[in-house]
């Protein structure tokens, strides 16, 4: 929640990026972004994390 800033009206889904990161991990209860500073293809990697059940 840090890299959002309501006051603003500024989230990372204002990123195309980070949006699209997002959408590939699906329904996820956590997601963690990596932003890399390589000029390597990947820029950005991403991990959703998911639980078996609602209760879980």
């Amino acid at each position: 929640m840090a890299a959002v800033n309501p006051q603003d009206g500024a989230s990372l889904a204002d990123n195309k990026e980070f949006r699209r990161a997002a959408e590939c991990l699906g329904d996820v209860y956590r997601a963690d972004f990596n932003p890399t500073s390589s000029p390597n293809p990947v820029r950005l990697a991403s991990l959703g994390q998911q639980a078996s059940t609602a209760a879980k």
